[in-house]
């Protein structure tokens, strides 16, 4: 990127706006920190490849102090929390993100609706499935006949039994069933082509967007808001944050390849339509442990992101993130501390992205529910002992 970096911020007019009203007895006094926007950006390089990053604050309330608690008069002292201009987010933990890479290799535009020779190889596999459930099927039947909790327990006892069933759903019936789904509709197919073509004549290029996840996270602990002759004044403040991620690639085409499809070309359907251009992604699914692999690597991701399939190829892509965090406080002591303090931070991120062999998420994604089960299951069924 050989583009110009640039910064600008503004603020809003009633910069650090502070007045007093004096009551019998005590002084009121009022302060608002301003609403500032700040953005660092980059200029100077093709459409869509300028980063940028756009920080915003807005206070919507403010607190009041005032009146006296010991030998402190709080006429002329603004709370704290009301002066701040800036604060932290909180550390999102309660969701998951996709890796940007393996995100924008799944939005590939030359992708067939089935990858059918995939689909044709794993067949093989049928036949053992099929064995398995009947297998299963025939253990059910004296249990059904006389149902009583200890056959019950006898059936669901044997582990080496249950990660079978567990493999055979999620890497055979599952994909399985998916897949005769997604033979039938070519009509919804072509016209998800169709649309894409319109827009790629207009802007040259074929543009797709890929979420990544949204993740959540909350604090909350005292703030100090004022701390002075021998006193010091907290608040319970609790910030929420909640950060979205997606990535937007470019992908560059062949309009007449691209479009031969929706043309009378039967031919050119049915090849585009079931992936019958044989090809090196097709390959490496059809490998054994193939997806064991892009558990911990971008193996199959840089495989597919960087194929030319139907003249689709990848150009470029961009990382997107949306963080929101909220700030919202009100005194412990509500004898001087009066009103709710609340404000908002808003920060918006793009930055070219490279694609990398290594999830940029580490491998925080394996170790879920599901993976977990799979490798238990991989490691009792392989156990000498199991039964």
């Amino acid at each position: 990127m050989v583009g110009v970096l640039r910064t600008r911020t503004r603020q809003s007019k009633d910069f650090a706006f502070a007045g007093t009203a004096s009551y019998p007895g005590v002084t009121d006094f009022k302060a608002n920190s301003p609403d500032t926007e700040t953005c660092i950006d980059i200029v100077g390089n093709p459409k869509g490849q300028n980063g940028f990053d756009l920080t915003s604050y807005r206070l919507h309330s403010a607190t009041q102090m005032y009146g006296k608690k010991g030998a402190v008069d709080f006429s002329g002292y603004p709370c704290a929390l009301t002066q701040a201009t800036t604060f932290g987010d909180a550390f999102v933990t309660e969701g998951i993100f996709r890796d940007w890479t393996q995100a924008i290799a799944d939005t590939h535009p030359g992708d067939p609706m089935i990858e059918l020779p995939v689909f044709l190889f794993e067949l093989r596999d049928v036949p053992h499935m099929l064995q398995h459930a009947k297998d299963r099927a025939l253990r059910l039947v004296p249990y059904l006949k006389k149902p009583t909790l200890r056959g019950a327990y006898s059936y669901l006892s044997s582990g080496k039994a249950r990660a079978e069933d567990w493999l055979n759903f999620n890497f055979g019936w599952r994909p399985f069933i998916n897949d005769l789904q997604n033979l039938l509709p070519i009509m919804d197919y072509k016209d998800k082509l169709r649309r894409q073509y319109k827009r790629a004549q207009k802007v040259g290029y074929i543009r797709t967007r890929a979420s990544c996840g949204i993740k959540t996270g909350h604090t909350t602990g005292n703030t100090p808001v004022f701390s002075g002759g021998g006193l010091t004044l907290t608040s319970n403040l609790r910030i929420s944050t909640k950060e979205e991620r997606w990535v937007v690639g470019r992908w560059r085409f062949d309009p007449i390849t691209f479009g031969e499809p929706l043309t009378k070309n039967i031919r050119s359907q049915i090849i585009r339509a079931y992936g019958l251009d044989v090809n090196v992604y097709q390959a490496w699914e059809a490998m054994p442990w193939s997806w064991l692999i892009d558990w911990f690597t971008n193996a199959g991701a840089l495989i597919h992101l960087k194929g030319n399939r139907n003249s689709v190829s990848f150009d470029s892509a961009v990382k997107m993130t949306h963080t929101i965090s909220e700030a919202v406080a009100s005194g412990n002591d509500p004898s001087i501390m009066h009103g709710t303090y609340h404000r908002t931070k808003e920060r918006k991120q793009r930055s070219l992205l490279a694609p990398t062999f290594l999830p940029h998420t580490g491998w925080n994604n394996i170790f879920q529910p599901g993976h977990l089960a799979t490798l238990a299951s991989l490691a009792v069924t392989r156990s000498k002992g199991a039964r």
